[in-house]
């Protein structure tokens, strides 16, 4: 494959989707691993949601996709960025609902 082959192949808007998709995933189990290791996921998770920080914690999440979003900005992969920018606004409506509904 040459350069304008791979080019092609990553601005794609499903590429764009899926990094937008996996990245908050990534970021989310890194924000537990770091923070809290001695409990299981689940138990985890049940806390933040009787706290109400599942909201906040998703915010953060979606962070790293900011990132992304600039790297494909840099790299002019427009079909990309919109990948990024779908599933950004996807979280953040998700985000909204889950902070409306408690």
């Amino acid at each position: 494959m040459n350069l304008s082959e791979i080019k092609n192949h990553l601005n794609n808007i499903y590429v764009g989707i899926s990094l937008g998709i996996i990245s908050p995933i990534v970021s989310f189990l890194i924000m537990y691993n770091v923070r809290i290791k001695q409990q299981g996921f689940v138990t985890f998770m049940e806390q933040i949601i009787q706290v109400g920080l599942l909201s906040k914690l998703l915010s953060l999440a979606v962070l790293p996709n900011l990132g992304i979003f600039f790297i494909f900005i840099w790299l002019n992969y427009a079909n990309s960025t919109r990948g990024v920018l779908l599933s950004t606004i996807i979280m953040a409506v998700t985000v909204m609902i889950i902070y409306f509904a408690n």
